[in-house]
């Protein structure tokens, strides 16, 4: 589950994994270049703590937190592309961007205008509300995230907006909400529901932090260190590629245990 990054001054062929031949190859760059391995995580997420709450997951509800997650982070990857295009030389998921922009934007434009409309169709008001706020809360968060260098401050943000992207719908569909959860934090969650949220908190800051330690460490670095300005020299080699998706699929299995060990 990466953070927006910022334009790399590096020279040319540091840095995104290959394009093999082998299916394999292909899927793993579909998967990581695509985001669907944070969009994976995040629907485990959102499982388990639905399942800890104790109220139903509609099959809605997922797609619509699926498309939601992948619109977030296709049009923060576009905007790196289109902004600085050296970057497909160095990342494997703005290589991705890169060589299928066209295709992508098409999709993007598609799934962003028929979402919304969709969403009235298919979701309670108070879902597509808290919707709305958190697309708003996004929306501000990568504005402010790209002027911004790294550090623990831009961790507790990613941390927050992505286990707000969980508790939407539990939020949405608890019986709470129908009696006021703000009013009475009895209502919801469960006590159960709050661990599950914390558990899914300290999963993603792991993963994050994971990946910050790996970059610092000589796999090829995407983010800045703290307190270093926007442009500092950085780049993500294949060791990245390959830390990022173990920590993704270190994250899913362990949601995956913790929703199907729900009551």
């Amino acid at each position: 589950m990466p953070e927006p990054v910022s334009p790399s001054t590096l020279p040319a062929g540091t840095g995104a994994l290959p394009v093999g031949t082998s299916f394999r190859s292909r899927a793993l760059a579909v998967i990581r270049g695509g985001s669907l391995d944070a969009v994976a995580v995040l629907l485990a997420g959102q499982w388990a703590v639905t399942a800890w709450v104790g109220v139903p997951l509609p099959p809605e509800a997922m797609f619509f937190l699926a498309v939601g997650i992948w619109l977030g982070y296709t049009a923060d990857r576009m905007a790196d592309v289109e902004r600085a295009p050296e970057l497909v030389r160095r990342t494997a998921r703005h290589a991705f961007h890169g060589r299928h922009r066209g295709p992508l934007l098409v999709l993007w434009v598609i799934a962003f205008v028929g979402s919304w409309p969709a969403a009235f169709v298919f979701l309670p008001g108070r879902a597509v509300a808290l919707g709305a706020a958190l697309t708003t809360a996004a929306a501000l968060y990568v504005a402010w995230a790209r002027r911004s260098p790294d550090g623990a401050g831009k961790t507790v943000a990613t941390v927050l907006l992505l286990t707000a992207s969980v508790v939407w719908w539990p939020l949405a569909a608890g019986p709470g909400m129908a009696s006021g959860w703000w009013t009475d934090p009895g209502g919801w969650p469960a006590p159960g529901g709050w661990m599950a949220a914390a558990f899914f908190a300290v999963g993603a800051t792991w993963n994050l932090r994971t990946l910050r330690r790996v970059r610092r460490g000589g796999g090829g670095g995407n983010g800045r260190r703290r307190g270093e300005p926007v442009g500092t020299p950085s780049g993500e080699g294949p060791e990245v590629e390959r830390a990022a998706l173990r920590a993704d699929g270190l994250l899913l299995v362990a949601l995956l245990l913790l929703g199907f060990a729900a009551p």
